[in-house]
């Protein structure tokens, strides 16, 4: 996968993950984690159209470089 900033990768104001952190390697790990019910069933983000659509991507492009399954969210 080619290299790409964070900005060009993610809506301006960046992520909202718990974690992000390179590898010694230059990898990339992200981490999403819920420590309780209520904040695993809260309201779906309110993201622009056009945010939407560079997130989408984004993780398209993820799932290809994984070889995953691009109908799996």
């Amino acid at each position: 996968m080619k290299s790409r900033t964070l900005e060009s990768f993610w809506p301006k104001g960046g992520p909202v993950w718990d974690g992000l952190a390179r590898t010694s390697s230059d990898e990339f790990l992200l981490v999403e984690a819920k420590s309780h019910i209520p904040e695993a069933v809260s309201p779906p983000f309110h993201a622009s159209a056009a945010s939407l659509a560079k997130i989408r991507s984004s993780l398209d492009d993820v799932k290809t470089y994984l070889n995953g399954s691009r109908d799996v969210d």
